[in-house]
């Protein structure tokens, strides 16, 4: 509470990146990308939005504070490194390959009130550590003057450790292949329409709150929540059809989308109170998917 002594944001961050191209005699153009970020912020956030500070109530008949609130100590640290290798882009024929890794690591520390609930402090901090690898690929063709077709694809590799340091920390590895297939059709000089089909993941998860617990506590879990110690990854299917045009000669630019997605495995965030093993109150947040 010294560091951050009322509700609210704070926040500091540093960024770094370098970008750097080169253009062969061919045209094949080479890219390099490499970034790194550091973002350390607190937040307190008053959970239930009233003026509860201070107040007291009662609980099977035994005085319990009246307030809620979370506070949130987060350091996040993470780098990126990219080539890409380009064809010209003046060719009827394009294409595309390049590879990517990216690391992650975020540290957590919740401490939390709930009301009528004894006051609940994550003394071990909370780690996320993510390693990232894909390659990935696109060919580009116009068929002919007016109608263009591109086909792009990303294998990934997502490496998740999640949990706590020095306590239950897990791990997994998470693969996906992601498409991309677009149409373009000129229909002026001015106006074209396209369609695009697209897949999108997002890496799974793990409840570590779930390990270690006994059947009892377990039991007491599932009936209140649906969760499980591995989160699925989330997926999106989605396709969008849209015009695009220049207007008053030139001088603006219109555009018009309409797009439908099917978001599946949605990570929703829970909590279940139970009587754990010690006989002791307590909540345990944790994510099922939706």
């Amino acid at each position: 509470t010294d560091m951050f002594p009322g509700f609210g944001l704070e926040r500091h961050a540093e960024e770094i990146s370098l970008i750097l191209d080169y253009e062969l005699d061919s045209g094949i153009a080479i890219q390099f990308i490499t970034a790194s970020h550091e973002d350390g912020y607190a937040s307190m956030n008053d959970v239930d939005r009233r003026p509860t500070a201070g107040l007291t109530g009662f609980v099977l008949f035994a005085p319990s504070s009246a307030d809620s609130y979370q506070l949130l100590v987060n350091k996040m640290e993470d780098s990126h490194h990219e080539i890409r290798i380009t064809s010209p882009s003046d060719q009827r024929f394009r294409w595309l390959i390049g590879a990517a890794k990216s690391e992650r690591k975020g540290l957590a520390t919740r401490y939390s009130q709930l009301a009528g609930y004894a006051p609940s402090a994550a003394t071990v901090p909370l780690l996320f550590e993510p390693e990232t690898t894909a390659v990935f690929g696109s060919i580009g063709y116009d068929i002919n003057d007016k109608l263009s077709l591109s086909v792009e694809g990303r294998q990934q590799d997502d490496e998740v450790c999640d949990g706590s340091v020095g306590g239950n920390v897990l791990c997994g590895t998470f693969k996906s292949f992601n498409p991309r297939i677009t149409a373009d059709y000129k229909i002026n000089e001015n106006t074209m329409l396209y369609l695009t089909y697209a897949e999108g993941t997002n890496p799974g998860q793990f409840n570590t709150g779930l390990v270690g617990r006994t059947a009892a506590e377990l039991s007491q879990i599932y009936a209140l929540i649906s969760a499980d110690v591995e989160i699925d990854e989330e997926e999106l299917e989605n396709i969008e059809v849209g015009i695009k045009t220049e207007i008053l000669g030139g001088r603006g630019q219109l555009s018009l989308a309409a797009y439908t997605g099917d978001w599946s495995n949605i990570p929703i965030a829970q909590i279940a109170c139970i009587i754990n093993v010690s006989d002791v109150a307590e909540c345990i947040q944790a994510n099922g998917s939706g």
